[in-house]
């Protein structure tokens, strides 16, 4: 990891137990103190230049209708995934890598907030040096939803992520009505990645969504993998991906020298013998979109989901 810190003095904070959580009253003065992982923290009461160090934060933020001044991403964010379509993203300076920080980078948009997530505590004492930091937990894609309340919390934006949450359920509502009986149907989802197949099971940010609009699922995909949220099988097990439909993305999709995995599976000869296929019911859908853990991008997981059964 890129460590450019010679420049800060790092102000060392005391830290307390972990809650994740912002207090509800006002500090002393024009600050207010938040709980998060790394113990306690003194921010502005009202930050007007957040820096955002994770690509479901800078989601968040934007679902929140706040867009940050700054975020790391390791790529750049895509409309109708990370950010809304036609989302002005050049409000919004580029500082580098999330998981490779330009701390320089970081520091030159002069934030007054920064929000990492627990997968940046290595460097949490050069951000602090830099601006007040809050590291909030990210538990891998089972989190997404919280994640956004935790953000709305840190910001004292509860009600924004309320409305975005019932933004969010109205429209699943009207994808269960759309579809009639999504309980009668076992929906299988899964990601074609380089040397594997990934069952995403009902903790995955896909398996969430299917499973809130009331659909069934195929028993290897009916559990639950904390951290991965995913089940990895080989081309031999490709039954185990069968169902009454199946939405596949591969990989290749976001990178084309990445293997297309999808393409093996099509051509080995367990894939004519799916229940799926023999029903014209596999979906090829995006990979950045069912993997991007982020309410902008459930939206257009539910626009699929309603396509495919209409």
């Amino acid at each position: 990891m890129r460590r450019s810190i010679g420049l800060f003095l790092v102000a060392l904070l005391p830290l307390a137990a972990c809650s994740g959580q912002a207090d509800d009253g006002e500090g002393a003065g024009n600050t207010r103190t938040v709980q998060h992982v790394k113990g306690e923290t003194q921010i502005p009461a009202a930050p007007q230049r957040v820096v955002t160090l994770w690509a479901p934060t800078l989601s968040a933020m934007v679902a929140l209708d706040e867009p940050p001044v700054g975020y790391a991403f390791n790529e750049e964010p895509i409309h109708g995934v990370d950010v809304p379509e036609g989302y002005d993203i050049g409000q919004m300076k580029h500082v580098g890598h999330s998981q490779e920080l330009d701390l320089e980078k970081v520091a030159g948009v002069s934030p007054d907030l920064i929000i990492a997530t627990d997968l940046h505590e290595e460097v949490y004492d050069q951000l602090s040096g830099i601006a007040p930091t809050v590291v909030l937990r990210w538990p891998g894609s089972s989190g997404w939803k919280q994640h956004l309340t935790d953000v709305a919390e840190v910001l004292q934006l509860r009600d924004k992520a309320d409305e975005a949450v019932a933004e969010y359920d109205a429209r699943v509502a009207e994808v269960a009505e759309a579809v009639g009986d999504p309980g009668g149907t076992e929906v299988s989802v899964v990601r074609f990645h380089t040397e594997e197949l990934r069952l995403e099971v009902r903790n995955s940010f896909a398996g969430q969504i299917v499973a809130d609009v009331g659909f069934s699922r195929p028993a290897a995909q009916d559990v639950a993998e904390e951290g991965s949220g995913f089940v990895p099988i080989s081309l031999e097990r490709l039954p185990e991906a069968d169902g009454d439909a199946m939405f596949a993305y591969t990989i290749a999709d976001g990178d084309e020298d990445k293997p297309n995995l999808l393409e093996r599976a099509r051509q080995n000869p367990l894939w004519g013998n799916l229940e799926a296929v023999r029903n014209d019911q596999v979906h090829p859908v995006d990979y950045k979109t069912w993997i991007a853990n982020n309410y902008i991008a459930a939206q257009a997981v539910l626009d699929d989901l309603e396509e495919a059964f209409e």
